[in-house]
C-alpha cells in the first residue's frame, strides 16, 4: 500500500514538473538575430559573428548544430555552419556565436555578385536547420526556418 502511494506521489511530481516545463517552453522567445561581423577568408569563405537575444524562462537548452544555406533568387549559394550554443535557463540574454560560411561547389564570388546585382535585396534569403535539446538530456527536436530575408539580419 505504501509502495503504491509512493508511486502515485512520484507520478504526480513528474507530471507537475513536466507541466511547468511545458508552460515555460511556451514563453521561450528569440527576440532578435543579427550579423555582427563578417571577415572574408579568400574568395570562397568567410567567418561571421552572429548575435541573438533570447528569452529562455525554462530549462537550459543545448543547440547541437546549426546549418544554413543562403539563397539568391531561390538558388543555393553559400553554406553556413555554426558552433554549439548553450542557452542558459531562466533569463533573457544576448549571445554571440561564430559561423563559418563557404561558397557552394560550382559557384564563385563573381556569380554571387552578379546575382545580387540582378536581384533585389528581398531575393536574398536564408534557410536554417537547428537541432535543439534540453541540456543534459537526449530530448531534442530539429527545427527548420525557411526563406528568412537576409536583409532582416543585417544592419541591426
Amino acid at each position: 500500500m505504501i509502495k503504491r502511494i509512493a508511486h502515485i506521489v512520484l507520478l504526480a511530481s513528474v507530471c507537475s514538473v513536466l507541466l511547468v516545463s511545458c508552460e515555460q517552453w511556451k514563453d521561450f522567445e528569440i527576440k532578435s538575430v543579427s550579423v555582427r561581423t563578417i571577415s572574408p577568408r579568400g574568395l570562397k569563405a568567410a567567418d561571421l559573428t552572429m548575435g541573438a537575444t533570447v528569452n529562455n524562462p525554462g530549462k537550459a537548452i543545448q543547440i547541437d548544430s546549426i546549418f544554413g544555406v543562403i539563397k539568391v533568387a531561390d538558388k543555393p549559394m553559400v553554406r553556413l555552419d555554426a558552433a554549439d550554443i548553450l542557452l542558459e535557463s531562466g533569463q533573457e540574454k544576448d549571445y554571440e556565436f561564430p559561423v563559418n560560411g563557404a561558397i557552394l561547389e560550382g559557384i564563385n564570388v563573381f556569380y554571387i555578385l552578379g546575382a545580387l546585382t540582378d536581384s533585389d535585396a528581398s531575393a536574398v534569403r536564408i534557410d536554417v536547420l537547428v537541432y535543439a535539446k534540453l541540456a543534459g538530456t537526449n530530448f531534442g527536436k530539429t527545427i527548420e526556418y525557411k526563406d528568412i530575408p537576409l536583409i532582416s539580419l543585417i544592419g541591426r
